[in-house]
């Protein structure tokens, strides 16, 4: 009996870190201030579809945020893909969509390149695996 429990502990532990292994493919940040020339920066190792986001809680003006998406190569990395994203809704989510040829470390970049525009928001990056 006592080794039935044992194993069931063992299986359990197991299984919570297979769970913690897989929330690794998302990362989050929460009350990023952006303004002209604000750089955020996300590494993390995700899969070959990777979704950033952005979601203002306050807005000033209209900002256009550059997402930039550029996966690890030997000692640096790659030049990578972006899109931009032009914020003008509070508590709105906006989405990029990156696709990779395999899963491996990636850098995210969310850049603000407007003037006369500010914001606080959330940031999130979601993949479908880890690889």
């Amino acid at each position: 009996m006592k080794n039935k429990k044992i194993i069931f502990i063992v299986t359990i532990l197991l299984v919570g870190l297979s769970i913690t292994g897989i929330t690794l493919a998302a990362s989050r940040l929460t009350s990023v201030y952006f303004t002209k020339g604000k750089e955020i920066e996300v590494t993390g190792d995700y899969g070959t579809e990777i979704n950033p986001s952005v979601r203002a809680s306050q807005l000033i003006g209209t900002p256009v945020i550059n997402v930039k998406c550029q996966k690890k190569v030997l000692f640096g990395f790659s030049g990578g893909a972006n899109m931009d994203l032009t914020i003008s809704e509070v508590e709105k989510t906006y989405y990029a969509a990156f696709d990779a040829e395999s899963a491996g470390t990636f850098k995210i970049t969310w850049k603000q390149t407007n003037d006369n525009a500010s914001m606080l928001a959330t940031i999130d990056v979601q993949s479908n695996n880890i690889g």
